[in-house]
């Protein structure tokens, strides 16, 4: 059955197989899905069950209990106190007590909607007897209590109320524990079928696992079969071996059964082009050219290219090598053209020699006056500059000597000042004589003697006048020769600037003569270096032309060669109709 599954798997699509093994898997899948959302519904009611039913129950229990409980405290602590307020102290015993008679009258009510046994019916139905009767007491007692009557409620109490109470909270405990195994029924219940549907849960994935792994195997076994087959077949054709189309065995109608088909068919095409090539590049290696573009198998495709280019090879040799031929010929009456001009050029190479060697020496000749011109240049650059530099030593004391006039000039001006001062204090003198003549007449001979003094007074201050004139002359006079003597000195200044600037400028043109005869100097020895190589290229070239002669002899021989070498092809001739 599995060989026949694996047989029809087979011949369908690569897309059909793995849809149809997919779809097995997730049907599968599915059906565990369902089973288990099933469980767990079944286990979530089971629950829902418990809540509804045991837990509210235990819960409406519990608030029954509790309420008795408060109510039978209340009583008991107003009984103990005694009759002392009893009016504010009863206010609020009554809220208590109809708080926890509305809490046992709700738990009652929600556990007879709840409960579902006969058995707990049964209790809650004596329950609800008891309680009726303790309603019919509880009344008394708070009438008596409110009435202040402590004693007789007291009895009433303890004698009758107190004993329904007793037995009511036991119908309670009775139906707390039946409640109580209804819930562990339950819970029983909802463990048994967790469990079964874990054991169903794992038994069923461990059915879809063997499965799932059976689909699979036998999908992959369906798929890598040929896909072995084809690599293999690949892999040798990767690797050159073109028969290797006869491994693959793989017969289907899917899309590797192609595949089959096409590389079988591909490796066998591959194989005879293969061979056609080898048989064309063995008879081109022998030298046969002779082959024609009809004579090669016609190739497919790609391979079109091959066959034009072994037409276009075979072409392009003939044709080069019957260029060659010619070329050989050609070379050969060429080598005797050469041997012929290579001793042409070593004769004139010769000449070209001895006058590269008396240009030499000429070159020698302009080199060492050029460099002595230099010499001398700078010579005549440095005397130029010592004298310049002289001139300018010179020209500063001129500017020394014209300040120094410029403070004689000062001097002599302050000197003509201060005689104006003695003209004017002998014109004050001679004045103050010659009223101390007039005082002194006045007086007759007691004056005489101070009029004698005055009269040499007068003549000295005569003479003084006499002599601050001349003086004043003298300074005018200096003054107007070291006025001269400023212009002489200042002509004297420019033209020492004059003559140290022309100085200066031929020794710029001095340095630049220096600097271009050096220049000429280097060029020229430059040109008597590149003379030398002249020198040497000639010489080398007349020994590449006696060199060139023994190889142009050479080359006749190897073109003699070659058109033996040439004749050991067959070449293609087309045959003219």
């Amino acid at each position: 059955m599995v060989e026949k599954y694996k047989e029809r798997l087979k011949h369908y699509t690569i897309k059909r197989k793995l849809r149809a093994t997919i779809g097995v898997i997730s049907l599968i899948a599915c059906i565990i899905g369902v089973i288990l959302i099933c469980g767990i519904f079944a286990v979530a009611n089971n629950v829902k069950s418990i809540y509804q039913g045991p837990m509210t129950n235990i819960s409406d229990v519990a608030d029954v209990k509790y309420g008795l409980t408060d109510l039978q405290r209340a009583i008991n602590r107003l009984l103990a106190e005694g009759s002392d307020n009893m009016a504010d102290r009863y206010a609020s015993f009554e809220k208590t007590v109809e708080g926890d008679v509305n809490l046992v009258v709700t738990g009652v009510d929600d556990m007879e909607k709840h409960f579902k046994t006969g058995e707990t019916k049964a209790k809650l139905s004596e329950l609800q007897t008891k309680i009726n009767e303790g309603e019919k007491v509880r009344p008394q007692v708070m009438q008596l209590l409110k009435s202040g009557k402590i004693d007789e409620a007291y009895t009433l109490n303890y004698n009758t109320y107190l004993p329904i109470v007793n037995e009511i909270k036991e119908l309670t405990n009775e139906l707390e524990t039946l409640v109580n195994q209804n819930g562990g029924q339950y819970y029983n219940q909802s463990v048994c079928l967790g469990n079964g549907l874990a054991i169903a849960g794992i038994a069923l994935v461990v059915i879809l696992l063997i499965m799932s792994n059976f689909f699979i195997k036998t999908i992959t076994e369906v798929l890598t079969t040929p896909a072995k087959q084809i690599v293999e077949a690949a892999e040798k054709m990767y690797a050159g071996d073109m028969s290797a189309g006869e491994l693959i065995t793989y017969e289907s109608e899917d899309e590797f059964g192609d595949m089959a088909r096409t590389l079988k068919g591909t490796m066998k095409n591959l194989d005879a082009y293969v061979e056609e090539i080898s048989t064309v590049l063995r008879e081109i290696a022998s030298g046969d050219l002779t082959k024609d573009s009809d004579e090669i198998t016609d190739f497919l495709g790609d391979f079109v290219s091959i066959k034009e280019s072994f037409v276009y090879i075979l072409k392009h040799f003939n044709t080069t090598l019957t260029n060659i031929a010619k070329t050989s010929e050609q070379v050969d009456i060429g080598a005797e053209d050469l041997s012929k001009a290579a001793g042409d050029l070593a004769k004139g190479t010769t000449d070209q020699a001895s006058a590269v060697e008396e240009l030499t020496a000429t070159v020698e000749t302009v080199a060492a006056l050029a460099e002595k011109s230099a010499e001398q240049t700078q010579e005549a650059y440095d005397n130029v500059l010592e004298a310049a530099n002289n001139a300018e030593e010179e020209r500063k004391k001129m500017d020394s000597l014209t300040e120094e006039m410029a403070s004689i000039i000062d001097i002599s001006n302050k000197i003509e000042q201060i005689t104006s001062t003695i003209e004017d204090i002998a014109s004050q003198t001679s004045l103050l004589a010659l009223n101390a003549s007039i005082e002194a007449a006045r007086a007759g001979d007691a004056g005489r003697g101070f009029a004698v003094v005055a009269e040499q007074i007068g003549k000295l201050a005569t003479d003084s006048q006499k002599s601050a004139v001349n003086t004043r002359e003298l300074i005018v006079k200096t003054i107007e020769e070291i006025n001269k003597g400023n212009e002489i000195t200042e002509s004297v200044a420019q033209a020492f600037e004059e003559t140290i600037n022309e100085m200066q400028k031929f020794a710029g043109v001095a340095q630049e003569t220096n600097e271009a005869a050096r220049a000429q100097a280097e060029a020229l020895s430059q040109i008597e270096q590149g003379i030398e190589q002249i020198s040497g290229v000639t010489q080398n070239t007349a020994a590449s032309s006696q060199e060139s002669s023994a190889i142009s002899e050479q080359l006749e021989e190897r073109a003699r060669e070659l058109d033996k070498l040439i004749n050991k092809f067959k070449l293609y001739r087309p045959v003219n109709n």
